[in-house]
């Protein structure tokens, strides 16, 4: 249902989402970042591409996971990662 603001504008619960960062919809790019990890295992971050919004988008979705051992950076892909991974995609 669409909230009215004290200015009175109309903003819908789908664009407080998108506001706070949370309803981004699975896209080519996170399918892209999650091949890298496909196989379950930690990789290093640094042999993945550096893209700090999409790691941080993908982490919120709990897509991904980060963990920090001996000072290094790495990443693994979760079950909600893999679920997403296997819905099949919209050729536009």
């Amino acid at each position: 249902m669409p909230m009215m603001s004290a200015a009175g504008f109309v903003h819908s619960e789908q664009f407080l989402l998108f506001g706070l960062g949370l309803a981004t919809s699975f896209n080519h790019r996170h399918r892209q970042f999650l091949e890298h990890l496909r196989g379950g295992e930690w990789v290093p971050a640094v042999d993945l591409p550096d893209q700090a919004k999409l790691k941080l988008t993908l982490l919120r979705h709990q897509w991904i996971e980060i963990r920090e051992a001996d000072g290094k950076v790495s990443y693994r892909i979760t079950a909600g990662g893999l679920a997403e991974m296997s819905k099949p995609t919209r050729v536009r």
